[in-house]
């Protein structure tokens, strides 16, 4: 599927059949403050947004360590979810993985912000903002979660290997954080 076609399909879900309008495809739950509240976020400018991709190459250990970490979760999700960069197969495999991959990308915030809120009771003192920075994170991940369950429900075998997953990539993250917030970052 490309990348024009994947936009068709979102535009065809948040597309009403019964008004004929376009509107948001989360906006119809039962629990539309949830997802109306908007936090007030910084304008960009063009100039802001106009960005160089550049890959560091690990310098100590701790770097090379956490490289192969994300490596080997990648080649292990790869696996999992029968993907090949060379040829995307169907609109169905794309949503099995952008629906997995939303259950489990939501566990770093939340790990680290629970582990900074913890610290800061321990502490008692300030955590300086950036408990609400990964809170935010872990929820924005929430909302593409739920923007993207209105294009498939996931049976419960799937449901099955998320619980499965976030109870494994969490636990390890946590540990990994406890260890060392700078190897998680």
């Amino acid at each position: 599927m490309s990348v024009p076609e994947f936009i068709q399909t979102l535009d065809r879900v948040a597309y009403s059949e019964e008004t004929g309008d376009q509107r948001h495809p989360i906006l119809n739950g039962n629990c539309s403050a949830e997802y109306i509240y908007r936090k007030s976020h910084a304008s960009y400018k063009p100039e802001d947004l106009d960005i160089e991709l550049t890959h560091q190459e690990p310098t100590n250990f701790s770097d090379r360590a956490a490289f192969q970490a994300v490596k080997i979760v990648r080649g292990l999700f790869d696996t999992a979810t029968g993907w090949s960069n060379d040829k995307i197969v169907t609109q169905d495999k794309i949503l099995n993985r952008v629906i997995f991959l939303e259950t489990v990308a939501a566990v770093p915030g939340m790990v680290a912000a629970v582990t900074r809120h913890f610290r800061s009771l321990r502490r008692m003192e300030r955590d300086g903002g950036l408990m609400h920075l990964f809170l935010e994170e872990a929820n924005n991940e929430r909302m593409h979660l739920l923007s993207f369950i209105k294009m498939k429900d996931p049976g419960m075998f799937f449901r099955g290997a998320v619980i499965f997953s976030q109870f494994g990539f969490g636990s390890a993250f946590l540990l990994a954080y406890m260890a060392s917030p700078k190897f998680c970052k």
